[in-house]
């Protein structure tokens, strides 16, 4: 089984990056070759978030690569040295696969993660990259009958500002995916491959591809699983910044997230001792703020205020149900609270119409 993170795939005429198309991506490039793909998603289990896009302005990558050095050498954005350039993400990021336990069982629960480890000054991005780039592209290959969960992505930095914002990673991050055994396994070993894509930028963007391979021996029946404890203890503390769910029985106490029939988004809860509250949208398509860049909410008594108008274009939702998507940060990247938003957009109800055809609101 194949399955895709919430990352992108996609192939514009803009940035000539050898991301692989599909039918999407290729009908738009063919209809409107100048617009940037907003919305497109990939295949698989983990696929249940949308993402964003690739923009026009800030991807210059492969037979771009030469010209954008040169330039910026001219204009003393890369210094002239003897040494060489990057030429690929590979240069500038280096990964490395992991998991919580070392032996499987039947029905067994596990994490598997990546670890990405980033150049200084350089910058990999978030499942929605804002003004411009690329989600990092996880595609796990595993035998069939294994669970295959959501990428987590932990809680992202913000990059730039006004409309040219972007949000990511620098330094090091762990991006996780948590996978289930089934019932029955085979006697010897368990094979789980990934590949992987990711755009590394600065004043220049450069596509990292990687193959990673992680082999489980299979426990004896009456043996218990074997852990990674190093690795187990890495994961457990990059979750701990992946954005709390506000759903169901992880729901904090005193939050509101509810869209009115006016298409505004109305979010407060406890802001604890955070002084900033900032907003950040998940690119679900069809629905997107009309305020631009990250959205900056209002600390009142303790607790935080948004009041967020949404563009809702039904035509634009790839046929998926409208949703307002994003996450909010409270405080500091350095204390690492946030909240995953999910709200669906009311349906409006249509009038109805009596026996002589007239609405209700004409009667």
């Amino acid at each position: 089984m194949r399955t895709r993170s919430r990352g992108v795939r996609i192939d514009t005429w803009t940035c000539g990056l050898p991301f692989k198309s599909e039918a999407f991506a290729q009908d738009t490039r063919k209809n409107d070759p100048r617009r940037p793909l907003t919305g497109y998603r990939g295949h698989g289990s983990s696929n249940e978030g949308p993402f964003m896009i690739v923009s026009a302005s800030a991807i210059f990558v492969s037979g771009f690569v030469g010209l954008l050095l040169t330039l910026l050498v001219e204009t003393g954005g890369v210094s002239g040295s003897a040494q060489d350039p990057p030429t690929s993400g590979n240069d500038l990021v280096k990964v490395r696969v992991l998991s919580d336990v070392v032996t499987l069982l039947p029905n067994q629960p596990f994490t598997i993660a990546v670890e990405y480890t980033i150049s200084p000054d350089w910058h990999i991005y978030w499942r929605n990259p804002g003004a411009s780039g690329a989600a990092p592209v996880v595609d796990v290959t595993a035998p069939d009958g294994f669970q295959v969960g959501a990428v987590q992505f932990p809680r992202p930095r913000i990059f730039g500002a006004g409309a040219d914002t972007t949000y990511g990673y620098d330094g090091t991050v762990l991006l996780m995916v948590p996978m289930t055994a089934p019932p029955t396994l085979p006697r010897d070993e368990v094979t789980i491959t990934l590949e992987l894509e990711w755009l590394v930028c600065k004043q220049m963007c450069l596509l990292g591809e990687s193959r990673q391979t992680l082999r489980f021996p299979v426990a004896a029946p009456g043996r218990e699983v074997t852990r990674n404890q190093r690795a187990d203890r890495l994961i457990q503390a990059w979750q701990s910044r992946v954005p709390r769910s506000t759903v169901g029985s992880s729901a904090p106490s005193r939050f509101t997230a509810v869209v009115n029939p006016n298409d505004r988004l109305f979010l407060s809860g406890i802001a604890g001792a955070a002084k900033t509250a900032v907003y950040l949208p998940g690119g679900s398509p069809g629905v997107a703020p009309k305020l631009p860049g990250p959205i900056q909410g209002r600390i009142l008594e303790g607790n935080f205020v948004f009041d967020i108008p949404l563009s809702v274009v039904p035509e634009d939702s790839l046929g998926e149900p409208l949703r307002a998507n994003g996450v909010i940060l409270l405080g500091t990247y350095e204390r690492p609270r946030a909240l995953q938003i999910d709200v669906p957009i009311p349906t409006p109800v249509p009038d109805e119409v009596d026996s002589e055809g007239s609405t209700a609101s004409e009667s």
